[in-house]
């Protein structure tokens, strides 16, 4: 049976008390003061109740060239080819079985 690492995507509700002249600033003031690495692993934070989506890594996969990215939507797959090695950028996201809605990025 294959062995697979799937990676949860899920919102956290972080909230920052600032004072500001704009919700626009209020929002600058926020991500200015908060490091969300430190916040995301103490208590201050808490799950938001909602899922964006599912990366499923395949045991072995060296290459990421069977991982798969799930929307929560509808569970659909959507593969994805890599520029580099382990830990690059994605180059293009494709729906599964659709070359015709193939989308790339450029840096």
């Amino acid at each position: 049976m294959p062995k697979y690492t799937v990676h949860i995507y899920a919102v956290a509700r972080v909230p920052v008390e600032v004072e500001a002249e704009s919700m626009e600033g209020a929002i600058k003031k926020a991500e200015e003061k908060t490091n969300l690495y430190d916040v995301l692993d103490s208590e201050k934070a808490s799950f938001a109740e909602e899922v964006t989506g599912y990366l499923v890594d395949v045991e072995g996969d060296e290459g990421c060239e069977n991982s798969r990215y799930f929307n929560t939507d509808d569970l659909t797959s959507v593969s994805f080819r890599f520029l580099g090695g382990e830990g690059s950028a994605p180059l293009a996201f494709a729906n599964e079985g659709d070359g015709e809605n193939e989308r790339s990025w450029e840096s």
